[in-house]
């Protein structure tokens, strides 16, 4: 195998480019391509040797080749992660779609992978490693000129966020009897406590001091000649990278800085230095530990003479901490002399004398997505570690790391600079580091998302039965460990009902089940079905940030467990409602929107009755979606817990003919709520209409599932595919009939869809399982034209081949004709599932109600319409949508409708 996408070949063709740029003189130019060409070669041997065998047999190549362990292992996750061994089940673990669409073109993934998942940890070390120069950082955050970028892949190469080897995570000190290891800390020689016997460093210094100490041992002893640190900025609190070459100026570099600061971008200004400190958070450590052997197996920055990392539980970004200081403590960064973490709380310590703290759960939201990833509390690649977690007011905790890190932190103890105690691993101070540790370990590297059991293709055709089978316990565990527990949970945000996703997850981890069920029904009264039909990929799992990596935790599976766990336990877990108010409510249709508005308003207290059209509650739930997407009996299951909230159903109850909203008014109801839906069906403006075996996909999907033709004759509802269905549609509707027909016994079902597969509006997991079970989609096709025999009986459809033009309103590329492209399908059945339009039989009886020119119903951001006290929302106000959008309107509305009930009648009672 080939390495066509080397490293080597792009920076000699960039030759002039790099040296122009001025990071390479010519013979570190000519240094750099001598290494990197040794490395090509050595994983040239790797996968040569791969491929002779057949297989990745580590033992064997390490014999052949005559090299360590670590170099093996982590040349082949080098490899693995640019899709080099793909053949033989290795794929990248991360980021896998990008890398394979780069490979087409021959070219390296560059770090915008990182910062467009929101993954940056502020490092900066790609922009030290960039040889043309194309990498800026300010801000919080790093930019890439595309132009000027050679797709080298060295910044991708060595970023700690695109991947990170095991085997770096070892300590260098493999044979050291001294070493201790734990799953928190990683190894360490020794954790104590320590402070400075220097009292200036102590009036400026955080704590102990033991950084400034250490630092200045270092100079007063030769054992460097310079330290890249930080100090503060021209804002406070807004800290720059600084590199001291004299120890006088220790003291600007005192004290915490809890801003992100992306002190590596300046490494590369120092490598003529002989040996210099490095001081950093983890994740500047991670990042250093990574130059230390990629891309050339040998450190990139070979002058660093003693790295020591600062214990970190969040980082923030400039413009964060200005609102984590004016939202928590009315205060300005201008007002604060220093900033500190401890014992679960927040510090902050004001020039004026006074100290402030708050818990750290409080600051959270506020703290870099990219942090959210790191799983290092204390700094683990280092050779010495510092923080003021676990230690008393005064002092510093220390991780001696490495045999270097000993004999560094000996001298400053044998000059008397610093006084220690040992922190024992039964003391109190161990116990909350741990804990602490403990809590900040992630899984998600190591764990890949559950996937759902379900039938077998070529079973579940023959039935009717549900496809997914949901999770076990053992694969809730699983998926649980891998949620990042997010300060700024964008999943909350990213659903339509704003369920408390983190909080739900973590009772699950916990196995507290019966709070989960609470938490996720005080804000979501129909798990089950949410949990099923809910887009849950465009919605909270799109904005996971967990999605960046190409595995969202999956919420809706989730989801579906807990409400399944209730219902085979044979639970009716509700929440608390309010007093009774003794007001009457309306809520007309008994589909989503409905059934949210109508469970909002039960828990606040108020006397719900729904009023539905049909003879069983659901709406779209149970006459449009088949059983085996959405069995019947879990809706029947959801409608009983709103009837345990007394919420009344009227059933066989047309708003519009049997009732209007004037009856209403008479038998009491104060308020209404209409979420009718958009069941009309819409039709082609083609000929053939009115042929026998043309028929809508509402129809069709009406007789199947609300009036159960799919257990005919046991239920008396006939219904009658042909051999060969077309469906035409890209939606959930078109796929739900296609998939309904071939297990009513059609031999033959195609989808014809005017646009690509690309723009398809229906569910990936749909349109993925309709693959599976034969059925055909012919993409860029549109009917012209239904063709009948003499019995008017359908039996062919004309269609004609399109291409896709500029984007229309919705956002999708227009699709546009292509002339004297037209042929013939063979067909005798059609179910056309191109959409629904707003059905008027209610909306023609109130005639003073403003619809707008499709029909359908217009109200204000909170859900009111122009007449008062009438509410709308879902699918009758925003045409056909997705279940989880038509719930989240019914519960905004059921808010304005409680807000409105308050002031025009409870006030006044």
């Amino acid at each position: 195998m080939e390495i066509k996408r080397s490293t080597v070949r792009i920076l000699i063709e960039n030759k002039d480019k790099i040296l122009k740029a001025g990071k390479f003189k010519e013979a570190e130019f000519k240094k750099l391509i001598d290494d990197l060409t040794i490395a090509e070669l050595y994983q040239k041997k790797i996968i040569e040797g791969i491929e002779e065998y057949g297989t990745i047999d580590n033992p064997r190549l390490l014999s052949e080749l005559g090299t360590s362990e670590k170099k093996i292992a982590s040349t082949i996750e080098y490899l693995k992660e640019f899709g080099y061994l793909e053949a033989y089940g290795e794929i990248p673990r991360f980021f896998n779609a990008e890398i394979q669409n780069l490979k087409q073109y021959g070219i390296l993934p560059n770090v915008k992978i990182i910062r467009d998942s929101n993954l940056c940890c502020g490092c900066g070390s790609c922009v030290s490693l960039c040889p043309v120069s194309a990498i800026t950082y300010s801000k919080g955050t790093f930019e890439i000129d595309e132009e000027v970028c050679i797709r080298c892949g060295l910044c991708y190469t060595c970023c700690p966020r695109s991947f990170f080897p095991k085997t770096l995570d070892a300590s260098e000190d493999n044979d050291n009897e001294n070493i201790n290891y734990s799953s928190q800390f990683n190894y360490y020689h020794e954790i104590i406590t320590a402070q400075t016997t220097n009292t200036d460093i102590t009036q400026v210094a955080q704590d102990g001091g033991i950084v400034t100490t250490l630092l200045k041992m270092a100079f007063d002893q030769n054992l460097i000649d310079g330290a890249l640190v930080v100090t503060e900025g021209l804002e406070p609190l807004n800290p720059l990278p600084i590199f001291i070459e004299r120890e006088e100026d220790l003291l600007k570099t005192a004290g915490t800085k809890y801003t992100n600061s992306p002190i590596l971008k300046e490494l590369y200004k120092y490598r003529d230095s002989k040996k210099i400190a490095v001081v950093g958070t983890p994740c500047i450590m991670k990042a250093l530990k990574k130059l230390s052997f990629y891309p050339l197996h040998n450190p990139f920055y070979e002058n660093i003479a003693i790295k020591i990392g600062l214990l970190c539980s969040e980082s923030f970004d400039y413009s964060e901490i200005t609102k984590l200081l004016k939202n928590e403590f009315q205060s300005t960064p201008a007002d604060v002399k220093k900033m500190d973490i401890n014992k679960g709380r927040f510090f902050i310590y004001n020039h004026d004398g006074t100290v402030l703290d708050i818990p750290i759960k409080k600051i959270k939201k506020y703290g870099r997505l990219g942090c959210f990833f790191c799983e290092d509390l204390t700094a683990i690649h280092t050779d010495i570690s510092v923080g003021s977690i676990g230690s008393d007011v005064g002092w510093s905790t220390v991780f001696i790391r490495t045999e270097k890190g000993a004999e560094f932190f000996q001298k400053a103890l044998d000059l008397n600079m610093i006084v220690k105690k040992e922190i024992e691993e039964d003391s109190k101070s161990f116990n909350s580091l741990s804990r602490i540790a403990k809590f900040k370990l992630k899984s998600y590297e190591e764990l890949h998302r559950v996937e759902m059991k379900q039938q077998e293709p070529n079973v579940r055709i023959t039935n009717f039965e549900e496809v997914p089978l949901g999770l076990t316990e053992e694969m809730v565990e699983i998926e649980t460990q891998r949620c990042l527990q997010c300060g700024n949970p964008l999943c909350i945000s990213g659903c339509p009902v704003n369920i408390k996703i983190p909080q739900f997850i973590k009772l699950l981890k916990q196995k507290k089940y019966i709070e989960a069920l609470y938490k996720i029904k005080g804000d979501n009264l129909l798990p089950a079905i949410c949990g099923r039909v809910c887009p849950q990929e465009t919605q909270c799992e799109l904005v996971c940030i967990m999605n960046g990596l190409g595995e969202p935790i999956a919420i809706g599976h989730l989801e579906r467990f807990i409400a399944d766990w209730e219902r085979k336990n044979k639970l009716k877990e509700c929440p608390e409602c309010a007093a009774p108010k003794g007001i009457k409510v309306a809520v007309i249709g008994a589909g989503p929107a409905g059934l949210a508005c109508a469970g909002e308003l039960a828990m606040n207290g108020y006397e719900v009755t729904i009023f539905e059209a049909f003879h069983a509650g659901g709406g779209v739930l149970i006459y449009g979606i088949p059983e085996f997407r959405l069995p019947k009996e879990i809706i029947k299951s959801e409608i009983e817990t709103l009837e345990m909230l007394n919420v009344k159903m009227e059933y066989n109850s047309i708003i519009g003919k049997t009732l209007t909203i004037e009856d209403l008014r008479d038998m009491g109801f104060k308020a209404f709520f209409i979420g009718v839906g958009a069941g009309l069906p819409i039709f082609l403006k083609v000929s053939g209409l009115s042929l026998t075996g043309v028929l809508s996909a509402n129809e069709f999907l009406t007789r199947s599932n609300l009036m159960k033709a799919f257990r005919f004759p046991d239920y008396d509802t006939p219904v009658k595919v042909g051999k060969i269905v077309t469906v035409i549609g890209g939606g959930n509707t078109a796929l739900d009939s296609a998939r309904t027909a071939l297990r009513l016994g059609a031999e033959k079902v195609i989808i014809v869809y005017r646009r690509s597969e690309a723009e398809m509006p229906a569910r990936k997991e749909e349109y993925h399982h309709a693959l599976e079970e034969g059925i055909k989609f012919q993409f860029l096709t549109n009917p012209v034209q239904f063709i009948g025999d003499d019995n008017e009986n359908v039996t062919q459809m004309k269609v004609i081949k399109m291409k896709l033009g500029e984007p229309d309103e919705s956002g999708r590329r227009r699709p546009v004709r292509i002339e004297g492209s037209e042929y013939v399908i063979d067909t005798d059945t059609i179910i056309i599932g191109i959409g629904t339009g707003a059905n008027p039989i209610l909306t023609k009886s109130i005639p003073d109600l403003k619809l707008n020119k499709w029909g359908y119903i217009e109200i204000d951001e909170n859900g009111q319409t122009n007449i008062k006290g009438v509410f709308a929302g879902g699918d009758i106000v925003t045409g056909a949508a997705t279940v989880i959008t038509a719930m989240g309107a019914g519960k905004m509305a059921a808010h304005a409708i409680d807000k409105y009930l308050q002031e025009n009648y409870l006030d006044k009672n």
